[in-house]
Protein backbone atom coordinates (compact mmCIF):
# COMPACT_ATOMS: atom_id res chain seq x y z
CA UNK A 1 0.00 0.00 0.00
CA UNK A 2 1.40 3.21 -1.12
CA UNK A 3 1.79 5.77 1.99
CA UNK A 4 3.87 8.40 -0.11
CA UNK A 5 3.54 12.10 -0.05
CA UNK A 6 0.93 13.28 -2.52
CA UNK A 7 0.31 16.16 -4.42
CA UNK A 8 -2.04 19.07 -5.08
CA UNK A 9 -3.75 18.37 -8.39
CA UNK A 10 -6.23 21.53 -8.56
CA UNK A 11 -4.14 23.04 -11.17
CA UNK A 12 -4.41 19.94 -13.65
CA UNK A 13 -7.40 18.96 -15.50
CA UNK A 14 -9.95 16.41 -13.76
CA UNK A 15 -9.03 13.80 -17.01
CA UNK A 16 -5.38 13.62 -15.90
CA UNK A 17 -5.98 14.05 -12.25
CA UNK A 18 -4.20 10.79 -11.57
CA UNK A 19 -1.39 11.23 -13.23
CA UNK A 20 0.67 12.66 -10.52
CA UNK A 21 -0.29 10.42 -7.86
CA UNK A 22 1.18 7.33 -10.09
CA UNK A 23 4.11 9.43 -11.11
CA UNK A 24 4.83 9.36 -7.49
CA UNK A 25 3.94 6.07 -6.63
CA UNK A 26 6.67 4.54 -9.50
CA UNK A 27 8.87 6.94 -7.76
CA UNK A 28 8.22 5.57 -4.57
CA UNK A 29 8.65 1.88 -5.64
CA UNK A 30 11.90 2.88 -7.72
CA UNK A 31 12.99 4.23 -4.69
CA UNK A 32 12.36 1.42 -2.43
CA UNK A 33 14.11 -1.07 -5.14
CA UNK A 34 16.81 0.74 -4.88
CA UNK A 35 17.14 1.04 -1.42
CA UNK A 36 16.93 -3.11 -1.54
CA UNK A 37 19.41 -3.03 -3.98
CA UNK A 38 22.15 -0.77 -2.13
CA UNK A 39 21.64 -3.39 1.27
CA UNK A 40 21.96 -6.15 -1.13
CA UNK A 41 25.33 -5.16 -2.04
CA UNK A 42 26.43 -3.72 0.90
CA UNK A 43 25.33 -7.58 2.52
CA UNK A 44 27.34 -8.99 -0.60
CA UNK A 45 30.54 -7.16 0.39
CA UNK A 46 30.50 -7.69 4.16
CA UNK A 47 30.25 -11.61 3.48
CA UNK A 48 32.99 -11.17 0.40
CA UNK A 49 35.24 -9.20 3.79
CA UNK A 50 34.15 -11.50 5.93
CA UNK A 51 35.49 -14.25 4.09
CA UNK A 52 38.74 -12.70 2.85
CA UNK A 53 39.31 -11.75 6.87
CA UNK A 54 38.71 -15.32 7.46
CA UNK A 55 41.23 -16.62 4.57
CA UNK A 56 43.54 -14.20 5.23
CA UNK A 57 43.59 -15.05 9.42
CA UNK A 58 43.80 -19.01 7.99
CA UNK A 59 47.07 -17.82 5.78
CA UNK A 60 48.69 -16.38 8.84
CA UNK A 61 48.04 -19.04 10.99
CA UNK A 62 49.24 -21.28 8.98
CA UNK A 63 52.30 -19.08 8.37
CA UNK A 64 53.16 -18.86 12.31
CA UNK A 65 52.93 -22.65 12.35
CA UNK A 66 55.73 -23.67 9.64
CA UNK A 67 57.57 -20.87 11.39
CA UNK A 68 57.10 -23.08 14.70
CA UNK A 69 58.87 -25.87 13.28
CA UNK A 70 61.29 -24.02 11.69
CA UNK A 71 62.23 -22.41 14.98
CA UNK A 72 62.29 -25.33 17.02
CA UNK A 73 64.32 -27.09 14.46
CA UNK A 74 66.71 -23.67 14.71
CA UNK A 75 66.61 -23.94 18.60
CA UNK A 76 67.54 -28.23 18.62
CA UNK A 77 70.78 -27.18 16.55
CA UNK A 78 72.05 -23.64 17.50
CA UNK A 79 71.52 -25.17 21.25
CA UNK A 80 72.66 -28.16 20.85
CA UNK A 81 69.72 -30.50 22.22
CA UNK A 82 70.73 -34.23 22.38
CA UNK A 83 67.87 -35.15 21.06
CA UNK A 84 68.95 -36.19 17.19
CA UNK A 85 67.57 -39.63 16.43
CA UNK A 86 71.79 -41.23 16.02
CA UNK A 87 72.00 -43.84 18.28
CA UNK A 88 74.12 -41.78 20.41
CA UNK A 89 71.94 -38.46 21.79
CA UNK A 90 70.03 -39.98 24.47
CA UNK A 91 67.35 -37.22 25.69
CA UNK A 92 63.94 -36.82 24.77
CA UNK A 93 61.66 -33.71 23.43
CA UNK A 94 58.59 -33.50 24.37
CA UNK A 95 56.12 -34.11 20.61
CA UNK A 96 53.99 -31.28 21.55
CA UNK A 97 54.87 -27.40 22.53
CA UNK A 98 52.64 -25.85 25.33
CA UNK A 99 51.02 -22.55 25.20
CA UNK A 100 52.63 -19.41 27.27
CA UNK A 101 50.26 -17.64 28.84
CA UNK A 102 50.63 -13.97 28.36
CA UNK A 103 49.82 -12.49 32.21
CA UNK A 104 48.92 -8.66 32.37
CA UNK A 105 49.63 -7.89 36.01
CA UNK A 106 46.59 -5.95 37.89
CA UNK A 107 46.75 -3.28 39.95
CA UNK A 108 45.28 -2.96 43.08
CA UNK A 109 43.17 0.05 44.28
CA UNK A 110 46.32 1.02 46.06
CA UNK A 111 47.94 1.52 42.48
CA UNK A 112 50.34 -1.41 43.58
CA UNK A 113 50.37 -4.39 41.12
CA UNK A 114 49.01 -7.93 41.91
CA UNK A 115 52.62 -10.06 41.31
CA UNK A 116 51.42 -13.56 40.34
CA UNK A 117 52.63 -16.80 42.04
CA UNK A 118 55.41 -18.31 39.66
CA UNK A 119 54.75 -21.35 37.61
CA UNK A 120 56.10 -22.48 34.30
CA UNK A 121 54.70 -21.86 30.92
CA UNK A 122 53.76 -18.18 31.50
CA UNK A 123 55.61 -14.95 30.97
CA UNK A 124 54.23 -11.39 32.23
CA UNK A 125 54.09 -8.55 29.11
CA UNK A 126 56.34 -6.13 30.77
CA UNK A 127 58.72 -8.63 30.95
CA UNK A 128 58.67 -8.63 26.58
CA UNK A 129 57.47 -5.90 25.84
CA UNK A 130 60.46 -2.93 25.59
CA UNK A 131 62.69 -5.35 26.77
CA UNK A 132 66.46 -4.68 25.12
CA UNK A 133 68.30 -7.18 23.60
CA UNK A 134 72.01 -6.46 22.40
CA UNK A 135 71.08 -2.78 23.08
CA UNK A 136 67.95 -2.70 20.99
CA UNK A 137 64.18 -2.67 22.08
CA UNK A 138 63.25 -6.35 21.05
CA UNK A 139 59.73 -6.52 20.70
CA UNK A 140 57.81 -2.73 20.56
CA UNK A 141 54.93 -1.13 22.15
CA UNK A 142 52.98 -2.05 18.57
CA UNK A 143 53.30 -5.78 19.55
CA UNK A 144 51.25 -5.10 22.79
CA UNK A 145 48.02 -6.42 21.23
CA UNK A 146 49.25 -9.00 18.92
CA UNK A 147 51.10 -10.62 21.87
CA UNK A 148 48.37 -10.55 23.96
CA UNK A 149 46.16 -11.70 21.24
CA UNK A 150 48.08 -15.16 21.87
CA UNK A 151 46.75 -15.91 24.31
CA UNK A 152 44.25 -17.11 22.38
CA UNK A 153 46.55 -19.78 20.65
CA UNK A 154 45.20 -23.27 21.25
CA UNK A 155 46.75 -25.45 24.88
CA UNK A 156 49.24 -27.40 22.81
CA UNK A 157 50.86 -27.82 19.35
CA UNK A 158 52.08 -31.01 18.01
CA UNK A 159 55.20 -31.49 16.23
CA UNK A 160 55.02 -32.02 12.31
CA UNK A 161 56.69 -35.46 10.79
CA UNK A 162 59.38 -33.79 9.38
CA UNK A 163 60.55 -33.00 13.02
CA UNK A 164 59.27 -35.92 14.92
CA UNK A 165 61.49 -38.52 12.35
CA UNK A 166 64.60 -36.75 13.10
CA UNK A 167 64.40 -37.05 16.73
CA UNK A 168 63.65 -38.79 20.04
CA UNK A 169 60.44 -37.37 20.63
CA UNK A 170 57.77 -38.68 23.63
CA UNK A 171 54.11 -37.97 24.82
CA UNK A 172 53.53 -36.32 28.22
CA UNK A 173 52.16 -39.58 28.93
CA UNK A 174 54.89 -41.47 27.87
CA UNK A 175 57.32 -39.35 29.81
CA UNK A 176 55.45 -39.60 33.37
CA UNK A 177 55.02 -43.63 33.13
CA UNK A 178 59.21 -43.53 32.32
CA UNK A 179 59.59 -40.83 35.15
CA UNK A 180 58.30 -43.27 37.36
CA UNK A 181 60.87 -46.46 36.55
CA UNK A 182 64.15 -43.84 35.55
CA UNK A 183 65.82 -40.88 35.28
CA UNK A 184 64.82 -38.85 32.38
CA UNK A 185 66.58 -35.89 30.61
CA UNK A 186 63.84 -34.39 28.94
CA UNK A 187 63.32 -31.18 26.89
CA UNK A 188 59.84 -29.06 26.92
CA UNK A 189 59.53 -26.16 24.96
CA UNK A 190 56.82 -23.46 24.51
CA UNK A 191 54.90 -22.31 21.32
CA UNK A 192 56.88 -19.28 20.06
CA UNK A 193 55.45 -15.86 20.83
CA UNK A 194 55.74 -13.85 17.90
CA UNK A 195 55.93 -10.00 16.80
CA UNK A 196 53.97 -8.55 14.38
CA UNK A 197 56.01 -8.77 11.70
CA UNK A 198 56.77 -12.39 12.49
CA UNK A 199 60.63 -11.87 12.24
CA UNK A 200 61.46 -12.10 15.76
CA UNK A 201 60.25 -14.43 18.56
CA UNK A 202 60.17 -15.70 22.46
CA UNK A 203 60.51 -19.22 23.66
CA UNK A 204 60.91 -20.98 26.69
CA UNK A 205 62.55 -24.28 27.00
CA UNK A 206 62.84 -26.54 29.88
CA UNK A 207 64.93 -29.14 30.73
CA UNK A 208 64.07 -32.29 33.30
CA UNK A 209 66.74 -33.81 34.61
CA UNK A 210 65.76 -35.89 37.17
CA UNK A 211 63.25 -35.37 40.48
CA UNK A 212 65.82 -32.65 41.20
CA UNK A 213 67.40 -31.62 38.48
CA UNK A 214 66.42 -29.28 36.07
CA UNK A 215 66.30 -25.67 33.89
CA UNK A 216 64.45 -23.12 32.10
CA UNK A 217 66.11 -20.97 29.89
CA UNK A 218 64.50 -18.06 27.94
CA UNK A 219 65.05 -17.62 24.39
CA UNK A 220 65.13 -14.83 22.03
CA UNK A 221 65.46 -15.10 17.85
CA UNK A 222 65.56 -13.49 15.17
CA UNK A 223 65.03 -13.86 11.19
CA UNK A 224 68.01 -13.17 9.68
CA UNK A 225 68.54 -13.66 6.22
CA UNK A 226 65.47 -16.03 6.06
CA UNK A 227 67.13 -18.17 9.01
CA UNK A 228 65.84 -17.70 12.35
CA UNK A 229 68.88 -17.46 14.94
CA UNK A 230 69.18 -17.50 18.57
CA UNK A 231 70.46 -13.94 19.55
CA UNK A 232 69.90 -14.19 23.03
CA UNK A 233 69.35 -16.28 26.42
CA UNK A 234 69.00 -16.35 30.00
CA UNK A 235 68.60 -18.91 32.26
CA UNK A 236 65.22 -18.51 34.15
CA UNK A 237 65.31 -20.66 36.85
CA UNK A 238 67.54 -23.78 37.97
CA UNK A 239 66.78 -26.77 40.29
Amino acid sequence: KYSGPKLATSAKPQHVSGYFEKTEFETYIIRQLEMKKITFYVFISLVFLSCKNSNDKIEFETLRANETFNIVESIIIQDSLKVIKNGKDKSYLLENLTKLIIIIPEKEKSGIETIPLPFFNNVEIKNLIGKKINGKIFFTKKDSLNIINQNEYPENIKLDKRILNKINSISYEEAKAKYKRENLDLYEMSIPIFSSNNKKAYVQLNNHCGRLCGEGIEIFLEKLNGKWKIIYKRTAWVS
